[in-house]
């Protein structure tokens, strides 16, 4: 076994998935060392500088600071009050500057909820590209400092297949 317990991972991963076949007319599959296993998911976390921030299993991230009952808030919140960025047919180095200038003009006009719609990927080449960008564009610094939690949207959001994520900010510091 290593360090990170990648192999009692992998070993639970393969007992509980022995026997399974995929849905018909499914063809996505997650890799089992890219989601967190239950027990470690409370443990999981990412630095980025001084940041550091809790994932759930469900793809959610929050900051230390944010409970799960305003995590669970955040998922429930009414769609309206979220500003939208549509990062659809978006190159991976331009929706990355979107998100990061968005989200500096949303702290500076005092708005906390944004709701990034970054697609499935169904139209790229090489596969989904988006999902990831955004998310290590909002665990990265300087975006991370304003970053408090974001997680799935919900289906009306086009959060099915993960296809959107809502975000936390922050709000502005008064000076």
């Amino acid at each position: 076994m290593n360090r990170d317990g990648n192999d009692d991972d992998m070993r639970l991963w393969d007992q509980f998935t022995s026997g399974v076949v995929p849905q018909p007319g499914r063809s996505r599959y997650k890799n089992p060392v890219d989601v967190p296993a239950p027990a470690r998911a409370a443990k999981l976390r990412h630095q980025s500088g001084a940041q550091q921030f809790e994932f759930e299993d469900d793809g959610a991230a929050r900051a230390p600071s944010v409970s799960l009952s305003q995590l669970s808030d955040l998922r429930t919140r009414d769609r309206n009050c979220f500003k939208k960025l549509d990062l659809h047919k978006h190159r991976a180095e331009f929706a990355a500057k979107r998100v990061e200038n968005r989200i500096a003009s949303a702290v500076a006009a005092g708005t906390t909820h944004l709701c990034i719609i970054h697609g499935r990927g169904n139209h790229s080449p090489d596969g989904p590209v988006l999902p990831e960008v955004v998310r290590e564009t909002l665990l990265a610094s300087p975006t991370c400092w304003h970053v408090l939690a974001f997680c799935p949207a919900r289906g009306a959001n086009g959060g099915v297949d993960d296809g959107a994520i809502y975000v936390w900010l922050k709000r502005a510091q008064k000076r």
